[in-house]
């Protein structure tokens, strides 16, 4: 909604005219002479595996062939499925459950445990790749088959003298960039606010930042971080994506985002890889924007994210959150000093209020002597509130 909303407005203020994009083919449907082909690769190699775990060399060189094989079938399915049913089982989320109950069915036969098999299949390991691997090696040539689309859109403009080339990028600059710079960081932010909001740890709002950006540079960008968990991130950017490319056109339908601008950089911007596929399979006049928000979301969230002053401050909006929502809830029963990010309570507090000894005790353990900062707010707000809630008084 921001991306989409960013470039119309933009695009009112610039008066930049959208040319009709260029008729596009879409895919056409997997052969059934593919099915079998890429079943009897499964079936044969499969047996192989099961006879000999170690006929290619390596378990992982082993598994590579049928593990590769469910997960292209897996796709094959998915995408023949009628468009209802991959409204709920996109299929991406065909790709893994085949890869996983091949896994399992491999694991339980040969006794050697599905975690095994999983760990065998991206192995991350040039010299024994697994079958996640392989499919690694092509995300360039995806990535580098945007640009015949982006070709197919070019467009040649005759003037009184000569002609002049414009570019996508350079003719619609003004949407592109600004609506990528504020999607990008508005995810960030309210990622961040929203994380304390409903009570995330720190560990789990920061692995979370990243999640509308794909996910080779969303592990870069957390690794800027202390104590995040990359696994998490790399399952949250996925789920981002199925719930993109699940449910972006039809909440673009809902907020009047027909624009193939803002629909193309609504959808990278927010859903990534994912959503850019689900949307150019049936709006290939959205592609090239899809293309461009793609790269330059995950360009620029990596590139703010690596400003240590940017850190700081989505560290930050995690606290604010916290006193935000405390405040609100018992601002009239607890007296304090907010100096830079410190905290530091009035003496009549340790004195007159009715809580527990033991607050006084612990808040006055924390208190710094004159002069001196005090301790966290998060910490001793943290702590007022905890007895708030215990022993039911209230903070003058």
């Amino acid at each position: 909604m921001v991306a989409g909303y960013t470039a119309l407005t933009v695009r009112k203020i610039v008066q930049t005219q959208l040319i009709p994009a260029e008729p596009m083919s879409k895919p056409s449907p997997f052969a059934t002479l593919e099915f079998w082909a890429w079943g009897a690769v499964f079936v044969a190699s499969f047996s192989v595996a099961y006879v000999n775990p170690t006929a290619l060399g390596t378990t992982a060189r082993t598994c590579l062939p049928f593990l590769l094989a469910s997960t292209v079938l897996g796709y094959m399915v998915g995408s023949g499925l009628p468009s209802g049913v991959k409204k709920v089982l996109h299929p991406i989320i065909c790709c893994a459950l085949s890869a996983d109950l091949a896994a399992i069915a491999y694991g339980y036969l040969s006794r050697s445990g599905v975690d095994a098999v999983l760990g065998d299949y991206l192995t991350k390991a040039p010299s024994n790749p697994g079958a996640g691997d392989v499919l690694m090696g092509f995300l360039g040539s995806v990535i580098i088959s945007f640009a015949f689309s982006m070709f197919k859109q070019r467009k040649v403009v005759l003037a009184a003298v000569a002609a002049e080339l414009f570019s996508l990028v350079k003719r619609h600059a003004a949407e592109i960039f600004t609506s990528i710079a504020i999607a990008s960081t508005f995810s960030l932010y309210s990622t961040a606010i929203l994380g304390r909001v409903i009570g995330l740890e720190p560990s789990l709002t920061i692995s979370i930042l990243p999640r509308c950006i794909t996910v080779a540079l969303a592990l870069s960008i957390v690794s800027f971080f202390e104590g995040v968990n990359s696994s998490l991130t790399a399952a949250v950017v996925v789920l981002t994506g199925l719930i993109g490319a699940n449910f972006v056109q039809a909440a673009m339908d809902k907020l009047g985002l027909n624009d193939p601008i803002a629909r193309g950089i609504g959808t990278a911007s927010s859903a990534h890889g994912l959503g850019t596929a689900a949307l150019s399979a049936k709006e290939p006049e959205a592609l090239p924007f899809c293309a461009i928000a793609y790269g330059l979301t995950g360009i620029f969230g990596s590139l703010i994210c690596s400003v240590p002053a940017v850190r700081q401050s989505l560290s930050d909006a995690r606290k604010i959150a916290r006193i935000y929502v405390y405040r609100h809830i018992f601002c009239d029963y607890v007296s304090v000093v907010i100096r830079s990010k410190r905290v530091i309570l009035y003496p009549s507090v340790l004195t007159t209020t009715k809580l527990a000894p033991t607050f006084h005790e612990e808040a006055a353990a924390l208190q710094q002597p004159a002069g001196e900062q005090g301790t966290d707010s998060v910490v001793l707000l943290e702590l007022a509130f905890d007895h708030l809630v215990t022993q039911r008084t209230k903070c003058l």
